[in-house]
């Protein structure tokens, strides 16, 4: 690869950096709860439209922030429901299991949307025709499996993301344990704390990377919204069901911020100092990311692997992979701005959700930090030259 496709491809990494949703991901980041967990698009694309905040959506990138708002909203709430199902029913369902099937549901989606690519790559206009439609379905099988094979032959230049895989791995188990001990609404507020967390691991492991006064004023005003919506949760007894417990579910959301941010910021570390060939498109970004942490997946894996998948359960798995090809359209057509609105609408849902499903009231103490913590995530996106700019997506969450 030229060094100006080198420098193209990381500049679209680096835009992933900073954290927009709940799994992720990645997205950026694969997404992500936000996720997002847990990647970032074709060089052969036409550049994300940019939306400003005078600028008004289109229908399609109003489509994209409904279905984003949806997701993130219902991968967090069934998730909580599904564990709090649990208490009730006393089957729980092993979230290591879960994990892995929505890995190989992703690993699945990449090879067929390849395939449809390679199947329609000679085509031109609409391929949505009677005539088309048959032709495309017959060549379907052909094209996936050169796809796979073609995919399959890209690991060997992929090697450098093992890490990155592995950590998204341990993100995506320890996120379970963190929902299945705290409300919907507190999880996904003290989420946000990774962008705290890849600001400082970003300063620390990229030597070029600065931010602004401005920024790390954001960031503690993030910090402080944090702890005051932690402080008004608390407060909120009703809201916790026993056997929960509010200490190892902060412990744990925060514990995947800080993997989140490594990921991000080690991928970004080794587009700048390796030579290692990198994917130029999302979907085999993602087969690669999907592929090494299925494989260490398999040594979690308690038999029968269905054991306990309720229809909630088997639901929150199609929201993920839904997830996974969500992101690859943000990326493509939207920016930060439909992300840190499709943040903050996903709270207002979850928390109404929340409290009708679950019961509780919103205590004062938690508006105000959610107020914060958003107020925070906008300056800081906003808030100057020195790595914001170039930092307003993150590698999307594999969650």
């Amino acid at each position: 690869m030229s060094s100006s496709k080198a420098e193209d491809v990381a500049v679209v990494e680096k835009q992933r950096l900073i954290v927009g949703q709940v799994v992720t991901p990645d997205r950026r980041h694969r997404g992500s709860l936000d996720v997002d967990i847990a990647t970032p698009d074709e060089e052969s694309s036409p550049p994300p439209q940019s939306v400003s905040s005078s600028a008004s959506f289109n229908s399609f990138q109003l489509l994209l922030l409904s279905l984003m708002v949806a997701q993130n909203s219902g991968v967090v709430l069934a998730t909580r429901y599904s564990h709090t199902s649990v208490v009730e029913t006393h089957k729980k369902y092993t979230s290591s299991n879960l994990v892995l099937a929505i890995e190989a549901v992703k690993l699945l989606l990449c090879v067929i949307i390849l395939g449809l690519k390679r199947a329609t790559s000679s085509m031109s206009g609409p391929l949505l025709t009677k005539a088309r439609v048959p032709k495309i379905l017959i060549s379907l099988p052909f094209s996936c499996s050169r796809s796979f094979i073609t995919l399959i032959m890209s690991l060997r230049h992929s090697l450098p993301v093992v890490p990155i895989a592995l950590l998204y791995l341990i993100q995506n188990n320890i996120l379970y344990i963190a929902l299945a001990n705290l409300p919907a609404p507190l999880f996904q507020l003290c989420y946000q704390t990774k962008l705290v967390t890849t600001a400082v691991l970003s300063v620390i492991m990229i030597k070029e990377r600065s931010y602004t006064k401005t920024q790390w004023s954001a960031l503690v005003l993030l910090s402080f919204g944090v702890f005051l919506a932690v402080v008004g949760e608390s407060s909120s007894s009703s809201s916790h069901n026993s056997g929960e417990s509010i200490t190892l579910g902060l412990a744990a959301v925060f514990t995947a911020t800080l993997t989140s941010a490594l990921a991000g910021v080690f991928y970004e570390k080794i587009l700048q100092t390796t030579s290692a060939k990198v994917p130029s498109d999302v979907w085999t970004r993602n087969f690669q990311l999907s592929t090494f942490s299925l494989i260490p997946s398999l040594f979690l894996l308690k038999l029968p692997v269905f054991e306990n998948f309720t229809p909630i359960v088997y639901c929150i798995l199609l929201l993920q992979a839904f997830g996974g090809l969500l992101v690859g359209l943000i990326v493509k057509h939207a920016d930060n701005v439909v992300k840190g609105l499709a943040g903050a609408v996903s709270l207002i849902v979850g928390t109404i959700v929340s409290r009708a499903v679950f019961g509780g009231t919103v205590d004062g103490s938690f508006v105000v930090g959610a107020v914060l913590i958003f107020g925070g995530v906008r300056i800081f996106s906003n808030g100057g030259k020195g790595g914001g700019a170039a930092d307003k997506k993150q590698i999307s969450d594999k969650l």
